[in-house]
């Protein structure tokens, strides 16, 4: 309710009120000041408001009056109190004075009256009452200095019950000011209610007089306030105070109505009211006062809102800093319906989910407050904790001991990571993977990966000068963005040989000389090996070439004599490569002659021919810190290399025997069967390469003869490499790929009495029974010891990848090719997947033999030279036909001093028998009979294979002790 001040007439008659309005004249400024504020809010126009129209004029004469329509003041049809919509805020402007005569007035509802002017109420001067001037409204406020109510004889000037007429004087001025003008010699009266409030003159012990309502500021005003609007569970304050009043101490009685109708009440001046619910609560506040033994009160009720509280925010998805953002964020769900602000940071938005970016290292706990000025409970804290990694050793040289590290966590690969040199340096061991995003190793730092160690860097490695990165041999460095590295790293690469053993090497680091690979050796034996050379017969066949030089990322490099271990008796030799480490995409040159005719053509330097593959050969090599998937640089490179590598073991010692190369005539040769091949099939020996190419090893590709281009590249990049791959050896043992349909590969090993070889068949996704480039591997066909399988009845191939899904009644015939005639066997050297628990069997077609290799391995004889028709590789032992069942029934064999052969229907045409060894040793051709006594062979008690061929071409093949 709003409040303004009137002022009294009469001079003072107690001397008691002179002091208190002397306490007043020092306060009178402030109640100014007071009333101009409250006054701003009032003279805001609304429709139904009046004001008066200079210089006024009687009450109800319409001419008085303006009213506002809600855009403009206009001329008033009704006066103040008649209009039967209600009215306003009636105001008597400064200087106008509104009269109203003997007649009284009643009126109807008015919300306030503001005088600033003079309001003359003349009453009658007869009788004993005065005229009753009713003014139906809770406020009468009289402007300070500037307004005054006048009564004229006897006036009963009649307020609603609880109203307020607020009044005041004041005498500093020259003339004295009083808002309530009356000659007090007749009966002049102010009610409120049902009660009189005060008379001009007083009453005596009945009522105040004008000069007390004064000097109180007017009549008795409860002035309730509190601290609304308020939140859930909070605290409401309310305040209990007072305006107006002449009497003794006011009393302070609150009723107070919670949501949902509980009732509480205090006599406290300033009650609390704890918990608060949500919704809206009413405050009344009651104040009392008495004066000469009549009770004054006044009462003003007041709305708390209380605001529910939002619920409390849930954490999600915290990202911290890295070495690319090095701030963190956090998304925070839950948040309150409607407009919000989450501190800190007050930030402002809306929606029920946010996320907070920008966060430095630090712990935080955000609230959330709603649209009413409520806020959540505070999260429990978000730590964002700092993306650089800082080495302490401490503890230890374990990279993995949190302790070793500020702040005192392992680095992931989102932590730039700097080795500084204090405490223990920094040793990565394995089998767990170090990561970080990016390494530093400053002056003095030093790192250290160790044999069975795997680090991972995302982005840059900086090793400044005097820092100190080592990689043993077999530990891994892999990475991943395509950056530049900055600054040196030794990697130790260990080969097992002797003197005499050639390795393919490459470099894994920048700027490397190939002289370097070896200090014992004087590099007389390094080479590398040039594709295509003019001159070298009709193909242009490549050869090798002397090579120190700066070795070229991504080429293979041979040397011998990396020691001086005696032949056969091989040692570890270690080669240290010391550069700026290899990284991202690197492209390498690769070259093919144009030499194309199927066979073989005479060599210049060689008994041994070159064929037409030999001008394409390239000597490559991984140029990483860590192995490589032979898989994916394969099928990267399928348009410009056929689907294979081969891979130099340094497994067989130099030899008198062994044939010469293509290339040249020594009196002593390495074995072509060292080189093992490896495609997507797998390899073509089941140990010691599970198709991951390890680091600084050098690997043979043959250069498609197709490609449109004669020199391209061949090309590397981080997708080939991962710290899932080995590179604890050059080669290794064989793995399974998992895939759409269940895999199956068999090694099939040719033995003679001083070697083995083997070739791979292999059930594989991906594979196809027609030639495939990444699937099928062409055999070398130099080698004059050799097993290999064929494809569409001619194409010669040591690896043979079969499609899926498996059928048992897959039939893949066998070649081999021999140095000498003799005794050889073949055996199951490896098997896995599908084929695990399944039938293998070989057939003989010149013994008509179908051979459980399960049981044991077959031994043959065969002659020198190339098999191609003999030998199947098959899973099923069914080969007779139903005709072949019936006359194999009628065709009997038995011994006693002599070998008999009956056939009870067909005549028989040839005969043929055989060793176990698969040695020739009857062959009788034009028989034309049906019985036959074959009495050239002595009795040995062996077994003999008996192919009896009748009339028919029906082969009959049986196996009799003689």
């Amino acid at each position: 309710m709003n409040k303004i001040y009137l002022t009294p007439k009469q001079p003072h008659q107690n001397a008691n009120q002179i002091l208190k309005i002397n306490i007043r004249k020092k306060q009178f400024s402030l109640f100014l000041l007071m009333f101009l504020l409250v006054s701003v809010k009032i003279l805001g126009q609304s429709v139904g408001d009046y004001r008066s129209v200079n210089p006024g004029g009687p009450w109800t004469t319409l001419g008085s009056w303006e009213y506002y329509n809600g855009s403009s003041w206009i001329a008033a049809s009704t006066y103040p109190g008649q209009n039967p919509t209600g009215t306003g805020v009636v105001t008597i402007l400064a200087g106008h004075s509104i009269s109203i005569g003997t007649t009284g007035i009643n009126t109807g509802v008015i919300g306030s009256i503001i005088i600033s002017g003079n309001l003359a109420l003349t009453g009658t001067n007869t009788g004993g009452n005065g005229t009753d001037y009713v003014f139906n409204t809770q406020l009468i406020s009289v402007t300070p200095l500037l307004g005054t109510i006048t009564f004229i004889d006897k006036i009963d000037l009649i307020l609603p019950n609880n109203a307020v007429l607020s009044v005041t004087y004041d005498i500093t001025p020259n003339p004295d000011y009083y808002g309530l003008i009356g000659d007090c010699n007749h009966n002049q009266d102010i009610h409120i209610g049902s009660s009189i409030y005060a008379y001009c003159n007083g009453g005596g012990t009945t009522a105040l007089t004008f000069q007390e309502v004064m000097a109180g500021d007017g009549t008795l005003n409860s002035s309730p306030s509190s601290n609304t609007p308020v939140c859930e569970g909070s605290q409401i304050n309310l305040s209990g105070s007072y305006l107006g009043t002449f009497g003794t101490t006011v009393t302070y009685s609150w009723a107070i109505i919670a949501p949902g109708g509980g009732n509480s009440s205090s006599a406290l001046q300033n009650p609390v009211i704890p918990n608060a619910l949500v919704g809206t609560y009413t405050a009344t506040l009651t104040c009392t006062t008495t004066y000469s033994g009549n009770t004054y009160n006044n009462y003003e009720a007041i709305s708390i809102l209380v605001n529910p509280r939002p619920g409390t925010i849930s954490i999600g998805t915290i990202t911290q800093p890295t070495c690319a953002l090095p701030t963190g964020s956090v998304q925070l769900n839950n948040l309150p319906a409607g407009n919000w602000t989450i501190n800190p940071g007050a930030i402002a938005g809306s929606g029920s989910s946010y996320t907070v970016s920008g966060l430095t290292p630090g712990s935080y706990s955000f609230t959330a407050t709603n649209s009413g000025g409520c806020t959540s409970v505070a999260t429990s804290p978000v730590n964002i904790i700092s993306s650089s990694k800082v080495w302490n050793g401490s503890i230890s040289s374990d990279w993995f001991a949190p302790s070793n590290w500020t702040p005192n966590n392992v680095p992931n690969a989102t932590d730039c990571v700097s080795i500084t040199n204090i405490g223990n340096s920094p040793v990565i061991s394995g089998p767990s993977v170090a990561y970080a995003y990016a390494i530093t190793v400053p002056s003095n730092g030093s790192l250290e990966i160790v044999s069975t160690g795997i680090l991972q860097v995302t982005d840059v490695i900086n090793v400044n000068a005097n820092g100190i990165f080592n990689i043993r041999n077999n530990g891994s460095l892999i990475q991943i963005n395509n950056v530049s590295n900055i600054g040196n790293i030794n990697m130790e690469r260990t080969a097992f040989v002797d003197h005499s053993d050639y390795v393919y090497w490459s470099s894994p680091v920048a700027g490397f000389n190939s002289a370097n690979i070896s200090i014992f050796s004087s590099n007389s034996n390094l080479y590398k090996w040039v594709p295509t050379i003019p001159g070298n017969g009709i193909g242009a066949f490549g050869n090798w070439a002397y090579a120190t030089e700066t070795m070229i990322l991504g080429k293979g490099y041979a040397e011998r004599g990396l020691n001086g271990a005696p032949q056969n008796s091989p040692v570890n030799f270690t080669s240290t490569f010391t550069g700026v480490p290899n990284n991202g995409n690197i492209t390498t040159p690769i070259s093919r002659g144009t030499y194309n005719t199927i066979g073989t053509y005479p060599s210049p330097y060689s008994p041994t021919n070159a064929t037409q593959d030999d001008d394409n050969w390239n000597l490559l090599g991984n140029p990483y810190a860590s192995s490589i998937s032979a898989d994916a640089f394969l099928t990267a490179n399928a348009t410009n290399i056929m689907g294979f590598v081969n891979i130099w073991r340094h497994g067989i010692a130099p030899s008198a025997g062994a044939t010469d190369p293509f290339y040249g005539n020594y009196a002593y040769n390495y074995d072509a069967s060292d080189y093992l091949t490896y495609n997507l099939s797998g390899p073509s020996s089941p140990l010691g390469f599970d198709g991951y190419i390890g680091a600084g090893q050098g690997f043979f590709v043959l250069m498609n003869p197709l490609s449109p281009l004669t020199s391209t590249t061949a090309v590397f990049n981080n997708t080939m490499r991962s710290s899932s791959y080995r590179n604890d050896q050059f080669y290794k043992t064989a793995n399974t790929n998992t895939a759409d349909y269940p895999e199956g590969r068999i090694w099939i090993d040719l033995v003679s009495s001083t070697t083995s070889i083997s070739t791979l068949i292999a059930y594989v996704n991906g594979a196809t029974n027609q030639k495939d480039q990444l699937y099928d591997a062409q055999v070398d066909l130099k080698a004059p010891f050799s097993i290999y399988s064929l494809l569409e009845g001619y194409d010669r191939n040591i690896i043979q990848g079969r499609s899926l899904p498996f059928d048992q009644n897959d039939q893949v015939p066998l070649a081999i090719k021999v140095p000498s005639s003799g005794s050889y066997t073949f055996f199951i050297k490896g098997i896995d997947g599908l084929l695990s628990n399944q039938n293998i069997y070989l057939e003989d077609k010149l013994l008509n033999i179908i051979y459980n290799l399960r049981i044991d391995p077959y031994t043959f004889t065969a002659s020198q030279g190339e098999t191609l028709d003999r030998f199947v590789l098959r899973f099923t032992n069914n080969i007779l036909s139903t005709d072949q069942n019936v006359f194999s029934d009628q065709v009997t064999i038995f011994t006693n001093n002599n070998i008999n052969v009956k056939s009870t229907v067909q005549s028989i045409n040839e005969i043929m028998i055989y060793d176990i060894l698969g040695k020739n040793l009857v062959d009788r051709k034009n028989i034309n009979q049906q019985e036959i006594i074959l009495s050239e062979l002595k009795a040995t008690t062996g077994v003999l294979i008996v192919k009896v061929k009748l009339e028919n071409d029906v082969v009959i093949t049986k196996k009799v002790v003689y």
